[in-house]
């Protein structure tokens, strides 16, 4: 079973954050924020997860419902998708 303690996902954070969003992390790292914004969203995943397994969530299903919105976020868009999102606006 996994220990999701705040250092566990602080690496997680890191390690996903890395593989699907590299601009964001290399700016992140570019402005030396980076380990305290994995910490930050580690720290608010805990706090989502505890406000769920408080009213009888388990562990394991409170990390599937928050774990989208602080640590594994979706990937990055390249320039090339974002260039065609904007196409059209500036027709």
């Amino acid at each position: 079973m996994i220990r999701f303690t705040e250092d566990f996902l602080t690496r997680h954070a890191i390690r996903h954050w890395s593989e699907h969003r590299p601009q964001m992390v290399a700016r992140m790292t570019r402005e030396g924020v980076l380990g305290e914004r994995a910490r930050t969203a580690a720290q608010r995943t805990l706090e989502d997860m505890k406000a769920l397994t408080d009213q009888g969530m388990s562990e394991q299903v409170a990390w599937d419902e928050t774990c989208q919105t602080w640590i594994c976020l979706e990937q990055e868009k390249s320039d090339k998708d974002i260039d065609s999102l904007v196409e059209p606006i500036n027709q």
